[in-house]
């Protein structure tokens, strides 16, 4: 982000080359903006690692989308993501696969107690970096 006082959620996404291949499949990237949530077969999770439990996974499987929170290409969902989730991907389920719709990039929270509550998420689409991500693979280095 160039500037932090007027974060560009859309610009927020990097690639990680990593120098030795993975044993485990990766999960696939499937092409979604906000546009494409009302036809999308299944349903959506999010998973990270938040910032009251950085050591363990946490994952909401009740995320609704709302395309009203956020212009495209930025996806508005209502999912319980907090700080430290940054990053971590919006999931689409479906007939038993999961695939990439987007990575949290933003939220709205509230403290209640001592917790830190997530009103809504903010997710970027994989709409929005599929092709540079192609790019990056087919090219073999980042630009």
């Amino acid at each position: 982000r160039p500037d932090l006082g007027k974060p560009d959620f859309a610009s927020d996404w990097a690639v990680l080359t990593l120098t030795e291949a993975l044993s485990i499949r990766p999960v696939p990237l499937r092409a979604m903006a906000s546009a494409d949530l009302a036809d999308a077969n299944g349903r959506f999770a999010v998973a990270g690692y938040a910032q009251d439990r950085p050591h363990a996974l946490s994952v909401d499987f009740a995320c609704r989308p709302d395309p009203t929170l956020a212009p495209s290409p930025l996806i508005g969902h209502r999912c319980d993501a907090t700080r430290g989730q940054s990053g971590g991907p919006l999931l689409l389920l479906s007939d038993g696969n999961a695939a990439i719709a987007g990575i949290v990039v933003g939220g709205s929270y509230r403290k209640q107690g001592d917790e830190i509550v997530s009103l809504s998420s903010i997710f970027l689409g994989t709409a929005a970096f599929l092709e540079p991500v192609a790019r990056i693979i087919r090219n073999g280095q980042p630009q």
